[in-house]
């Protein structure tokens, strides 16, 4: 696994039951982490496994070593990922389990543009309103400019950490 990327975390996930379990919350950010970003052949003990995008292979052992828990938390943890909804896992080799992503490319392929960032806060009831012909405001996001644009960035924006270096773009708008 590369330790170069990254991955999108909505906001949402702090509403999930995982939040407030560490655990399962390491357990889940670490899925989120392993998955695969494309389609590929992975060897797995020295057999070539096809994973696609979303998937990652891994074993019961590696889950113990990297959550730090007990065979049969990871057991549970799996399942219960599985009755959230998150993951899909098989375990019909007995030599890996194959983790899959529920909604990958929903969350990690998706290419926010401004308009859906105003879509998904009037979906959240975070609406701008008109009430006696003045505008009131009613989005929690302190950033959010309404007389301005905003591009998003991309990797050429980023410094040599992997962090966003905001800066205005040709036509004048905000890259973040």
């Amino acid at each position: 696994m590369s330790d170069n990327g990254w991955i999108k975390v909505h906001r949402k996930i702090m509403k999930n039951v995982i939040w407030d379990d560490p655990l399962r919350l390491k357990a889940w950010l670490h899925c989120i982490l392993s998955a695969n970003h494309e389609d590929r052949d992975v060897f797995f003990e020295h057999n070539v496994v096809k994973v696609k995008k979303g998937q990652f292979i891994t074993s019961n052992r590696k889950l113990q070593k990297e959550w730090g828990c007990s065979t049969n938390t990871v057991n549970k943890i799996l399942k219960q990922l599985s009755e959230l909804g998150m993951i899909e896992y098989s375990t019909e080799s007995k030599r890996y389990t194959l983790v899959s992503l529920i909604n990958y490319g929903v969350y990690q392929d998706r290419v926010y543009t401004h308009r859906d960032t105003e879509r998904d806060s009037d979906r959240d009831g975070h609406r701008d309103r008109e009430r006696d012909g003045e505008r009131e405001q009613t989005r929690s996001n302190k950033n959010y400019k309404n007389d301005k644009e905003v591009n998003m960035a991309s990797p050429e924006d980023e410094d040599e950490e992997g962090y966003v270096v905001p800066r205005r773009g040709e036509d004048g708008k905000w890259i973040i």
